[in-house]
């Protein structure tokens, strides 16, 4: 038999229960919730959302257009790093940047991962991050060292 509060048509385990869940009901539906910072995507990000991942040729742009971003970043940097130094710097940075570049030629070419897939659809995408991820740490590098 279902029991009634005395005055009232509710039965007892539905006022408790209202009496216990409307403050906690309130509490979330007034109280304001923590607003996420906004998180700025790159455009290497965006074009990968948009692409999906679904297909290689997406994924292959997107790789492309970070690498050109990452080879501008570079030349800006090293530009930058030249314009601080004095004739004798200049030149030794020059020479070690000829000598970087070739030595990174050499280790993409010979990454073992992309080695083995060399013919596949993947492949231009690895070869491609390979010097998007040195040209980064470059950068870096020119920008904190030099």
């Amino acid at each position: 038999m279902i029991k009634f509060l005395p005055g009232t048509s509710a039965p007892l385990c539905w006022r408790l229960i209202l009496w216990v869940l409307a403050p906690a009901i309130t509490y979330l539906t007034v109280m304001p919730v923590a607003a996420k910072p906004a998180v700025r995507l790159t455009a290497y990000q965006r074009c990968m959302e948009k692409s999906q991942y679904l297909y290689t040729d997406d994924v292959r742009r997107c790789s492309d257009l970070e690498y050109q971003r990452a080879n501008i970043l570079l030349y800006n940097a090293f530009r930058e790093a030249l314009a601080g130094l004095p004739p004798d710097g200049k030149k030794a940075l020059k020479r070690s940047e000829a000598v970087w570049r070739k030595r990174t030629r050499i280790e993409c070419d010979n990454d073992p991962n992309i080695v083995e897939s060399k013919g596949g659809t993947i492949w231009p995408i690895l070869y491609t991050d390979c010097f998007t991820t040195k040209f980064k740490a470059r950068t870096k590098w020119l920008k904190t060292k030099v």
